[in-house]
């Protein structure tokens, strides 16, 4: 009885000091890696172990020379490990954590150089939505964490300013005003709806004949959603 007692507590310190050991490795990368790009932070899945985020952190250290120069351009942005590999819609970047280190390196020395021109051709199409719902305001659903990717956001941000364009007679669009009504463009919303935080939701492969009806048929409805939800958040 006593050998079993011994011994299981023998490991019980090991276990404690290994996991310890990886904690602060952890935290060395982390603090490494956050001030050497200036990072807004680094962010892995709940879900996941500390050893699946430790090897991440490892492959990054591995080839962090060859990408030093491209991953400066992630200033003040987010770095994710996550499901999939690819820049984000706000410019931060995504690395898929069972992804080979092939892909990242396509996705840092592709895709992230690119950035400037995803966000500037987002920044202009974002703002011909706006001038089509006079003084509408587009932003992320703030009960939604996923970010989707940058060149899919773009897709919708096109597609959703052709149309709208084609539909200038409309109501909507002869609405003097829709100052504090918000959009949140979700390519994996199914059809125009409202958001819990009272966001008109919508996406390219809507019809554009149900989302302008909708939205003018729910500008109310918004408006009493949204004043709801602020009313809770500040409980």
């Amino acid at each position: 009885c006593r050998t079993w007692l011994t011994n299981n507590v023998e490991a019980a310190r090991t276990i404690t000091k290994r996991h310890q050991e990886l904690m602060n490795e952890i935290s060395d990368k982390v603090n490494d890696i956050k001030e050497r790009f200036k990072l807004k932070s680094i962010e892995y899945r709940d879900d996941w172990s500390v050893s699946q985020f430790c090897a991440c952190l490892r492959t990054l250290f591995l080839y962090i020379d060859k990408w030093h120069d491209k991953l400066l351009t992630l200033k003040d942005k987010r770095l994710i490990f996550g499901d999939k590999s690819c820049l984000l819609r706000d410019g931060s970047l995504e690395l898929g954590a069972n992804d080979p280190p092939v892909y990242w390196d396509h996705v840092i020395c592709y895709e992230l150089l690119e950035s400037d021109q995803y966000m500037e051709k987002m920044n202009s199409y974002e703002t011909n939505l706006r001038e089509y719902f006079r003084g509408i305001e587009i932003r992320q659903d703030p009960d939604s964490e996923y970010l989707c990717r940058a060149h899919t956001y773009l897709y919708h941000l096109l597609q959703l300013s052709h149309h709208l364009d084609l539909n200038r007679d409309h109501e909507a669009h002869r609405i003097e005003s829709w100052k504090n009504f918000y959009l949140f463009i979700n390519p994996f919303s199914s059809e125009p709806s409202l958001t819990n935080s009272g966001l008109f939701q919508i996406n390219a492969y809507d019809a554009t004949m149900d989302i302008l009806d909708f939205m003018v048929n729910n500008r109310e409805n918004a408006e009493e959603t949204r004043n709801l939800y602020e009313k809770d958040v500040k409980k």
